[in-house]
């Protein structure tokens, strides 16, 4: 950890202020976030475009120019007292990202207003936060997959192949700017929880990971297993101050996250078709859609005879989210990462789960997000950064 803050705040030269200099959106979260504290939900509402006006100012084109700024994102509000600009992608929709992410935007959102801090520093504090954010998956993807466990060959393909490959993917993609690990980390934690047949604490870590990031939705049969656990196991009665608050904050976090869902969801359509395997109503959708569907039909069936009810059930529902999501991206393929934490969970074998999930990420990984795992990324970034 100490050895990758170094090389964020010290070792990274790129224009884009991230590794790889090709993602702004550390920057777009904090001026977003900055944004939402003068147009309120507006930005649910309403294209970004519509709520700033484009930036031509010596600032902006300094900025464009030293950072790598895209021209077309950097806007200004003439009600702000700031003459700094600000980097929004995306202006022509609202914004896409739950209001947990402005929250979790917030601290040097409130930084750069106060102290005028450069963009510069404050993606340096973004890149630290991620990679906070990212070792803690890490850690608990650890204990998911090697705790109280005594199969062999479980251990062995976890510690060997399937943590290396989840440090290379996190690591990766924090110091490249998204902030994805703060929400599968609470995903994780609800697995955990539920492992541990506690449904109050995995349905408030269900919802704070919705409350972060709306591809938690992957994952929605854990909350179902969770307020089942909540019935089941008379939890739902919130005795205690406790239980009475953490289901508070639980429901009003799932709220807020549905609710801008619901309001953006119309202007989800404009982003465009990004994905191969969109499913369309179409014919050649449906043909396209068969070569990833029939190696997982092979998983399914392996995971159906392991008993593995609740990872196949998540598996199927990220299968169909997938195929209704017109815009994909390589980095989504991190919200796979939360299958391996659902093995051990009352299945048969938690070591052939352990299996099955590798190879489900393997082929969704590779078909949907093109993403191949050890390809060796980070480290060719990483050198060119500090000798190219």
């Amino acid at each position: 950890m100490a050895g990758w803050s170094l090389f964020a705040v010290f070792g990274i030269r790129s224009g884009h202020l991230g590794l790889g200099g090709w993602c702004t959106d550390h920057n777009s979260h904090v001026d977003s976030a900055i944004l939402f504290a003068y147009r309120g939900f507006d930005i649910y509402r309403k294209p970004i475009a519509s709520l700033a006006r484009p930036s031509a100012s010596p600032k902006a084109q300094e900025y464009a120019s030293r950072y790598g700024w895209p021209a077309e994102a950097i806007y200004e509000l003439p009600d702000r007292s700031k003459p700094e600009p600000l980097l929004i992608n995306g202006p022509t929709i609202p914004h896409l990202y739950p209001p947990g992410a402005l929250l979790y935007a917030a601290p040097e959102a409130i930084l750069k207003e106060a102290f005028g801090l450069a963009p510069k520093t404050v993606a340096r504090l973004s890149l630290l936060k991620f990679l906070l954010a990212a070792h803690l998956l890490l850690w608990l993807l650890a204990e998911a997959l090697l705790r109280g466990r005594d199969d062999g060959s479980g251990r062995n393909l976890a510690f060997w192949i399937i943590l290396p490959m989840a440090y290379l993917e996190t690591i990766g993609w924090a110091l490249g700017g998204i902030y994805d690990g703060a929400a599968i980390a609470a995903v994780v934690l609800c697995a955990l929880a539920l492992g541990r047949r506690r449904g109050l604490a995995a349905v408030f870590f269900y919802c704070l990971a919705a409350f972060l990031h709306f591809r938690a939705l992957w994952f929605l049969p854990l909350l179902g297993r969770g307020l089942w656990l909540c019935w089941s196991g008379g939890e739902y009665r919130l005795r205690g101050r406790r239980a009475q608050i953490a289901a508070a904050v639980s429901a009003a976090m799932l709220g807020l996250s549905a609710w801008s869902f619901f309001l953006i969801y119309p202007a989800l359509a404009g982003m465009g078709a990004r994905n191969y395997f969109y499913l369309d109503a179409d014919l050649d959708s449906l043909v396209r859609l068969a070569y990833m569907l029939v190696p997982l039909a092979f998983v399914g069936a392996a995971l159906a005879r392991n008993r593995a009810w609740l990872l196949l059930a998540c598996l199927s529902w990220t299968l169909v989210m997938l195929c209704r999501s017109p815009f994909v991206q390589m980095w989504h393929s991190l919200f796979l990462l939360p299958l391996f934490a659902m093995t051990g969970l009352g299945e048969k074998s938690a070591a052939r789960s352990v299996v099955l999930a590798l190879l489900a990420y393997l082929v969704m990984a590779s078909l949907a997000f093109t993403r191949f795992p050890f390809s060796g990324v980070l480290a060719l970034d990483v050198a060119k950064e500090l000798f190219g």
